[in-house]
């Protein structure tokens, strides 16, 4: 007897949104560890002795986080390494899971749809820009 075929379910949100979503949510997730990075070092119990590691931690992180919207798979290719790494320094389940698991999935899913190309932002025409430089002068 035959088996009954279900309907394969289609996919609504496109790819270059979801490519979008994860680089934001990639700078979001940079951006709290940076923040939290920042109140540790302006904490009350910390010392100058704190601003180093803070910095070492919080500048990779930073730079993985603004690669990840410029160039998506390039950001995606460093971020698997880097929660590899995090997965493996810290021993904490909780810091495992609020750092590494976060950078994992996201690195994937940049590394599954984003471009390789340079995302182009958008910029504001010259032309506009030397008009209005030249009305106030």
């Amino acid at each position: 007897m035959r088996r009954p075929r279900l309907p394969k379910p289609r996919i609504a949100v496109p790819e270059p949104l979801i490519s979008w979503g994860a680089s934001l949510l990639t700078a979001v997730w940079g951006g709290f560890w940076v923040w939290f990075a920042l109140m540790h070092i302006l904490g009350d119990d910390a010392s100058a002795a704190d601003i180093i590691p803070a910095l070492l931690f919080a500048t990779p992180v930073l730079i993985l986080s603004l690669l990840a919207i410029a160039t998506p798979r390039l950001g995606g290719l460093l971020l698997l390494p880097a929660a590899v790494f995090g997965a493996w320094f810290f021993d904490d389940p909780g810091a495992r899971m609020l750092l590494a698991t976060p950078a994992l999935l996201l690195g994937a899913t940049l590394v599954w749809l984003g471009p390789w190309k340079r995302r182009a932002l958008p910029r504001l025409p010259r032309r506009r820009i030397a008009r209005a430089s030249k009305d106030l002068a």
